[in-house]
């Protein structure tokens, strides 16, 4: 496959990413694709997990609050890990034959993505409402703070959280498509369901905030763990961790660098309907 066509590939995968924040914000799913491609380029490059802070950044001059901007990110990487634990399931055998001290890895994730499960599904009730009610006399801005961030939880109704379901398997699915024919383009000994399995551990591994600059090392290392897990031998597992990582930054740059730059540039930026961004006159 061409690096034309892995380039059509990953943009489409920018398109779903970008499909289930609109689902999250009731948004055009066009309308975000550029600034979700700036974010996504973002999330690869900054260490130590901080780039996800990004992403109210880049959703600013779209009408997205800061805090509407953070419960976006926080719902969409717990959509990320839960859809990820159940596909598991279906690789149990690949992941009984890790290490014990990655099992103990994989369990720490687990434990932390179930408590943040149950944060989300506690703002949901109307308990909730409740107490930030109580707190806002004495602390206003909290008080704004909570309200824009439960018009968010709110408005997910179990409609809502069915497409972000769909979209965030779909968005995994075109992910591991891209991973397998870079895997192929080095006719590498790797099946799809392998890279798929593979990368579903991968992503678990990667909640983990681990302060790498553009995630060098640390991704390799989970990619050969994810890998080896599925199978893979030694030296196809290195072999798929660097290309993975390296290609992946590669398309993600070609796609993403001038969205990923242009908020930054001179303190302006153009949207899709002409208009500037940052409080500028249309």
């Amino acid at each position: 496959m061409t690096v034309g066509q892995l380039m059509v590939l990953i943009s489409m995968a920018i398109g779903i990413r970008a499909a289930r924040f609109a689902a999250i914000l009731g948004r055009s799913a066009l309308s975000l694709w550029k600034p979700t491609a700036g974010y996504s380029l973002a999330c690869l490059l900054v260490p130590g997990g901080i780039g996800e802070l990004t992403l109210p950044i880049y959703l600013k001059p779209y009408g997205v609050t800061s805090m509407q901007g953070l419960a976006t990110v926080l719902m969409a990487r717990l959509a990320d890990v839960v859809v990820s634990v159940i596909l598991v399931a279906v690789w149990i055998p690949a992941f009984l034959r890790v290490s014990p001290d990655v099992a103990q890895i994989a369990v720490i994730v687990l434990g932390s993505s179930a408590f943040l499960t149950s944060v989300i599904w506690v703002l949901h009730k109307p308990l909730s409402k409740r107490v930030a009610q109580w707190a806002m006399p004495a602390y206003e801005r909290i008080q704004k703070s909570l309200a824009e961030v439960l018009a968010i939880v709110r408005r997910c109704s179990w409609q809502v959280l069915i497409r972000v379901a769909i979209f965030t398997l779909m968005w995994k699915l075109f992910n591991a498509l891209i991973y397998w024919q870079l895997a192929q383009s080095l006719k590498l000994d790797l099946g799809f369901n392998q890279v798929f399995g593979a990368m579903l551990m991968y992503s678990l591994f990667m909640v983990l905030p681990l302060p790498t600059l553009a995630g060098f090392g640390t991704s390799e290392a989970w990619w050969m763990l994810s890998l080896k897990a599925e199978g893979a031998s030694a030296a196809h597992a290195a072999l798929a961790a660097l290309t993975f990582h390296v290609g992946n930054l590669f398309l993600l740059t070609l796609v993403g660098f001038w969205p990923m730059v242009q908020p930054f540039l001179h303190g302006r930026a153009t949207l899709p309907d002409g208009r500037q961004m940052n409080g500028q006159k249309e």
